[in-house]
């Protein structure tokens, strides 16, 4: 199972406890997603940039390890951006208009 980088060990130890005493499961393992992005991508290092609606996270990663020190989280993400585009978009005149459903 895939967990986020931030997750605390707290709420890891409370998933894995309701895995194997809930679910009756004989194995268990987690990874953090960026770990799994770069070796989805034949690396075992890199530097794994993630942005979503609410904030973007550089997260470095060293032979399969995240380098907790090194995580950056900026909130500078997809509603920023598509707010600043429409602000940008009104002042300059340009009426975005939705494309059409296919037909």
């Amino acid at each position: 199972m895939s967990e986020v980088q931030w997750t605390t060990r707290a709420k890891r130890k409370k998933l894995t406890e309701l895995m194997f005493k809930h679910y009756n499961i004989t194995a268990f393992f987690l990874c953090q997603t960026a770990v799994l992005t770069a070796f989805a991508n034949g690396r075992s290092t890199g530097l794994i940039l993630d942005s979503g609606a609410t904030h973007t996270t550089a997260i470095p990663v060293h032979d399969g390890y995240i380098l907790q020190q090194g995580i950056v989280k900026s909130p500078l993400a997809g509603d920023f951006i598509t707010m600043q585009c429409r602000e940008l978009f009104q002042e300059m005149n340009i009426e975005l208009v939705p494309p059409l459903p296919p037909t």
